[in-house]
C-alpha cells in the first residue's frame, strides 16, 4: 500500500560476512539502510501493481589457521589456494598443513580442530579459526651385543631403546668369557672343557672385559662406550649414524683387553758360568720377550715403566745359581703386567750342566726310584731338593702320575730293565748328558736304545 514501510532484517550466510543490498535496475519506492543495524526498510511508492528487487550483498570470511610444533617436531607450515595479505585463508578454501620431524623422530599424528595421522593433511576452511598441533614421537632402535672373539656363557637379552630415553649398558663379564694363552685365542677349547682353569698350571689366561664398541672400530682394542654408565641413547644413535632410521638395529661388539704373553724357552749354562755369577737377571731377561695386543708389539723390561707396564723375574736371587756345586737345575719365573693390569707369568728351567772332566760324578745324574724314595729325604736315599724331578711341573706331574699307574695297574706303557740294562743306560747318560743338552738327538737314541726294545706291555 502506499507509503507503507516495511522494515528488512539483515540475512546471515555461513563463511561471509553481509555487506548490504543491491536495488534492481527498475526499483520503485524507497529504500534506506541503518549502517549501525544494518536494518533495511523500504518504503512503497506511488505505482500500483509494480515489483521492485533487492539482492544481498556478500564478502567473503577469511579465518586463520594456527599451527603448533608439538614434540618432536621442528616445524610446521601451511599453504592455501585463498590467503589473503594477513595470511588467513578463505571459508571453504583448501588448506594444507604439514610438519617436518626432529632428528632421532618420527611423525605421529595432527591433533586440534581436526585429528589426522597424515604428515601433509588437506582440509576444508570451515567458518572459524583452526588450530592444530603436530606430534612426533621418538623413533625406536635395537640393539644386539656380541662377544667379538669371547664366547658366550649365557646369552645377553636384546634391548629396545627409544631415542629420547636413556640406556645403561650391560657388563658383559657375566655372560661372556675370553680366554689365550700365549697370544692365542683359546676360548672355545675353555669353554667346551678341553682345557681346564688350573691355577698352577696357566693353562689360560682370561681377557678383561672393558666396554662396547660398533663392528668398524673392534679392532682399536678400545671402547668406545662403558657398561654400568647411564647415557642418553641418541649418542649411541647418532654415532652409529641410524638416527633416521626407525626400527634399525645396531650390533654393540666386546672390547677385550688381553692378557699379555712372554716368549721363553729353557736355558743352558754350565756349572762355571753359575757359581761365577754369570747368571743375572738382566742376562736372564734378555733371553725373554714380551709382548702385548692392546699396548703394541714389546713391551719393555723394567718395573713400573712410564706406559704403566712391567716385565722382570720374580725374586731373582744371584746365589739362586751361585751356590750350585753340581748338575742341577732351577726355576725362573718371568712376570709380565700390561698397561691394563693384566698379569701373565711364565716358568722356565734354568739346566746347569757341569762341562768339566774333572766333575765328580759319584753321585751320580741317573737313577730309577720308586714312590716311597721319591717323598724320602735325600739323606734317606731321596732326590735332591733341586732335582728336575722335584722343581719342574711338567717332570713332577708325570712322574706322580707313573706313580699313580702303577699302584692302579692303568700304565700306558711298561718296560722291564735287566740290572745290565739299567747299567748300560746309567753309562749312556754320563756320555751324551741330560736329555738332549749335550747332543740334539740323544733322547731319541736313547729312546730307540733302550727303551722301544724293553717294552712288554703296550695300551
Amino acid at each position: 500500500e502506499y507509503n507503507t514501510t516495511l522494515t528488512i532484517q539483515p540475512p546471515t550466510r555461513v563463511g561471509y560476512t553481509f555487506t548490504g543490498w543491491k536495488k534492481s535496475s527498475t526499483f520503485y519506492g524507497t529504500l534506506t539502510s541503518d549502517s549501525a543495524t544494518s536494518t533495511a526498510t523500504y518504503i512503497y511508492g506511488a505505482e500500483n501493481n509494480v515489483t521492485s528487487t533487492i539482492t544481498a550483498q556478500w564478502k567473503i570470511n577469511y579465518y586463520n589457521v594456527n599451527l603448533i610444533a608439538g614434540y618432536g617436531i621442528e616445524s610446521v607450515e601451511s599453504s592455501g589456494t585463498n590467503q589473503n595479505a594477513e595470511g588467513k585463508y578463505a571459508y571453504a578454501s583448501q588448506v594444507t598443513i604439514s610438519a617436518k620431524e626432529l632428528a632421532g623422530f618420527h611423525f605421529l599424528n595432527w591433533t586440534g580442530t581436526f585429528n589426522a595421522d597424515t604428515q601433509e593433511y588437506t582440509f576444508t576452511m570451515p567458518a572459524n579459526d583452526v588450530t592444530m598441533t603436530a606430534n612426533g614421537e621418538a623413533n625406536s632402535y635395537t640393539i644386539k651385543f656380541h662377544p667379538n672373539d669371547g664366547g658366550e656363557v649365557t646369552p645377553i637379552a636384546d634391548m629396545t631403546v627409544k631415542y629420547d630415553g636413556t640406556v645403561i649398558l650391560p657388563n658383559g663379564t657375566p655372560n661372556y668369557a675370553k680366554y689365550t694363552l700365549d697370544g692365542v685365542n683359546i676360548t672355545d677349547s675353555v669353554l667346551s672343557g678341553a682345557i681346564s682353569l688350573d691355577p698352577i698350571l696357566l693353562d689360560a689366561y682370561p681377557s678383561v672385559f672393558k666396554g662396547w664398541s660398533l663392528e668398524t672400530e673392534k679392532a682399536l682394542y678400545l671402547p668406545t662406550w662403558t657398561a654400568n654408565t647411564e647415557m642418553l641413547v641418541k649418542t649411541i644413535i647418532d654415532y652409529a649414524g641410524v638416527t633416521l632410521e626407525n626400527g634399525a638395529t645396531i650390533t654393540l661388539y666386546a672390547i677385550w683387553d688381553d692378557c699379555p704373553w712372554i716368549v721363553a724357552e729353557d736355558l743352558y749354562f754350565s756349572l762355571k758360568e753359575a757359581q761365577e755369577g754369570y747368571i743375572t737377571h738382566d742376562l736372564l731377561m734378555s733371553y725373554a720377550t714380551a709382548y702385548d695386543r692392546e699396548d703394541g708389539s714389546v713391551i719393555m723390561p723394567g718395573r713400573d715403566n712410564e706406559d704403566g707396564t712391567s716385565f722382570y723375574i720374580r725374586d731373582f736371587a744371584p746365589t739362586d745359581f751361585t751356590q750350585f756345586q753340581h748338575d742341577g737345575a732351577a726355576s725362573v719365573t718371568y712376570k709380565v703386567i700390561d698397561g691394563s693390569g693384566s698379569e701373565y707369568k711364565k716358568m722356565i728351567m734354568v739346566y746347569i750342566i757341569d762341562t768339566e772332566t774333572a766333575y765328580n760324578k759319584s753321585k751320580g745324574t741317573t737313577r730309577f726310584i720308586t714312590e716311597e724314595f721319591y717323598y724320602a729325604d735325600y739323606e734317606d736315599g731321596g732326590l735332591e731338593d733341586d732335582s728336575i724331578w722335584k722343581v719342574d711341573p711338567e717332570y713332577v706331574a708325570s712322574l706322580k702320575q707313573s706313580f699313580e699307574n702303577n699302584r692302579n695297574n692303568t700304565s700306558e706303557i711298561s718296560f722291564f730293565f735287566t740290572y745290565e740294562t739299567i747299567q748300560e743306560m746309567k753309562k749312556f747318560v754320563e756320555e751324551n748328558g741330560i736329555g738332549n743338552s749335550q747332543y740334539d738327538d740323544a733322547l731319541q737314541r736313547f729312546y730307540d736304545q733302550f727303551m722301544e726294545p724293553n717294552i712288554v706291555q703296550k695300551k
